[in-house]
């Protein structure tokens, strides 16, 4: 029933030719066109509310939002188990997003902007040297990349599985090898430089080919029944060993 009417409220506000900023009809309105009850309809509007389409503030009317891919992607992954198993399938997707959106973006970078990397690059090896983590900066320097795209939708995901991956793989930091991690990142920079795009998408793809092989290699350490150390194989997939991070 709740999506059903979801989608009715939906197709009321297209029919409406109501558009983002606008004001959402009553509650009293939108039961009696509808023809539903207020509970139902409240309900309704609290899910529309979760995904951004519809927004709420106190002691204002409700108005018409924007859809946030992010916030679908964060519902949808609540009931995901936080295990290393989840990190790896979540990890393969941002990869493939990361790396086929790579050329696109990386040709709109400017001078600026690879400035703005290397300077990140430069903090992320001098906390490194000092053994501290660099969670911000390593955000910072992908988003850094992606943002001329203006691609809501690919933004969205990103966010949403940076999250999830911040949130779920805290224990994961401990196997990083933080100088390695900061040089892989310098490695993209150089190459965007020096303008050999396909040498940064390489980099860009063994960094995280490198995060995946250190899941395993914790995954296989928690699960020593499953798999003994002489039995396990390389990870033939990786292309090279060139960093890890989070």
């Amino acid at each position: 029933m709740a999506n059903s009417l979801e989608d009715r409220v939906l197709a009321y506000f297209h029919t409406a030719g109501l558009r983002a900023g606008d004001v959402v009809p009553s509650e009293l309105e939108l039961a009696s066109e509808l023809k539903v009850g207020r509970p139902a309809l409240r309900e309704a509007l609290g899910a529309l509310e979760v995904i951004g389409i519809v927004q709420s503030r106190q002691g204002a009317r409700r108005t018409l939002g924007t859809f946030d891919m992010g916030a679908v992607i964060r519902t949808l992954t609540i009931g995901i188990v936080p295990d290393l198993q989840s990190l790896r399938s979540l990890l393969e997707v941002r990869r493939v997003l990361e790396v086929g959106f790579f050329p696109q973006a990386a040709a709109k970078l400017t001078p600026q902007d690879v400035a703005e990397l290397r300077s990140l690059t430069d903090t992320m090896q001098e906390k490194a040297s000092r053994g501290e983590v660099f969670v911000t900066e390593d955000q910072a320097f992908h988003a850094a990349i992606y943002h001329h795209l203006h691609n809501p939708i690919l933004w969205g995901l990103l966010e949403a599985f940076w999250e999830l991956f911040d949130n779920m793989g805290a224990e994961t930091r401990t196997g990083t090898n933080l100088p390695e991690t900061a040089a892989a990142h310098a490695r993209i920079v150089d190459a965007l430089v020096i303008g050999e795009m396909a040498l940064a998408s390489h980099h860009l793809n063994s960094h995280f080919f490198d995060v995946r092989s250190r899941l395993v290699r914790q995954s296989t350490t928690q699960s020593p029944a499953k798999q003994s150390p002489d039995k396990q194989s390389p990870d033939k997939h990786s292309p090279d060993k060139q960093g890890a991070d989070q």
